[in-house]
């Protein structure tokens, strides 16, 4: 119960993150449209698009973790808890800023359903979504790693260790995701608009 107490809110947690942003160009395309004929900076679509995740995700996290650390048992795990979360946050964050606009895949179309075949054929995105995944797990191994050390009985302040290591991880992949995402979507604006007039 120790070690599963961290699931349940961690799990959520990443699919909140992962899930909603590393493919928006494509299941968004309409704004997409709209932002690239305003001459919108990419940097201002990257932001605009993260924050409510980030909202979100943060309500989350301020209504789990008091669970998960009841569950836990064990009051000295609310550090690494918050750790492990805040890592999967914005690490989930700032590598979908980053990966959607530079690999974009098909989806349904505005207004389809959820699990209706997207328009296009070929790839599905399957690489897209693998990496982006495995990505943002990697940006919350830190704090996962010194979460585990500490619940086998290693000392030292293993739990502040997490949430140190997952709020650096986490912001650092932040700034430079979305950073990137910016440079990508200034860069190829004419190429993503004809992607979503296409798909």
């Amino acid at each position: 119960l120790r070690i599963g107490a961290f699931v349940p809110l961690a799990l959520m947690v990443l699919v909140l993150a992962w899930s909603t942003i590393h493919n928006d160009i494509a299941y968004d395309s309409t704004a997409v449209r709209a932002h690239v004929v305003a001459q919108t900076r990419g940097l201002h679509d990257r932001i605009g698009r993260s924050w409510p995740v980030l909202a979100f995700g943060a309500i989350l996290i301020a209504g789990g973790t008091p669970l998960t650390v009841w569950a836990q048992g064990d009051p000295d795990s609310l550090p690494a808890v918050l750790g492990i979360n805040i890592g999967l946050l914005l690490g989930g964050v700032g590598v979908g800023s980053a990966m959607s606009p530079r690999f974009p895949y098909p989806a349904p179309r505005p207004g389809a359903g959820a699990f209706t075949s997207p328009p296009a054929s070929g790839g599905t995105g399957g690489g897209a979504q693998a990496g982006s995944f495995l990505l943002t797990i990697l940006v919350a191994a830190p704090p996962i790693a010194a979460t585990t050390l500490w619940l086998l009985g290693f000392p030292g302040p293993l739990p502040w260790i997490a949430l140190a290591t997952g709020v650096v991880t986490g912001v650092l992949t932040l700034v430079l995701g979305i950073r990137g995402g910016a440079a990508a979507f200034d860069r190829r604006s004419p190429e993503l608009l004809a992607y979503t007039m296409q798909n």
